[in-house]
C-alpha cells in the first residue's frame, strides 16, 4: 500500500508548480495531500504516527523551490479521515 501511495503521490505531483491541496480516494477511504514545486526530482514527505503533514511546514517552502514535493496525512491524522473499511498498509500481491 505504501509503495502504491508513493507512486500515486509522485504521479500527482508531475507538473505541479504552485502549492495544491486535494483529497484522493484510496482503499478504505480518502487521503488529504498537497503538492508543490516543479524541479526535476520528486520528494514524498511521510509523517510519523504522532503528528500530521503540518510537521513539514518549516521545510515545505524551501523544498518546493528545487523539487516536486508531495506530503500527505495518513488515515486518521490531520485532514485525512479515519479508514471506513479494512485495509492493509503493506504491499499485497494481486494475481
Amino acid at each position: 500500500m505504501i509503495g502504491r501511495m508513493t507512486a500515486l503521490a509522485c504521479a500527482l505531483s508531475l507538473g505541479a508548480t504552485a502549492a495544491r491541496a486535494e483529497m484522493v480516494d484510496v482503499d478504505g477511504g480518502q487521503l488529504y495531500y498537497q503538492t508543490c514545486g516543479k524541479g526535476p526530482q520528486a520528494i514524498v514527505l511521510i509523517h510519523d504516527g504522532v503528528v500530521n503533514s503540518a510537521s513539514f511546514d518549516d521545510m515545505w517552502p524551501i523544498l518546493c523551490k528545487d523539487f516536486r514535493v508531495v506530503r500527505y496525512d495518513r488515515r486518521g491524522y490531520g485532514k485525512s479521515p479515519a479508514a471506513k473499511a479494512p485495509y492493509s498498509p503493506r504491499r499485497t500481491s494481486r494475481r
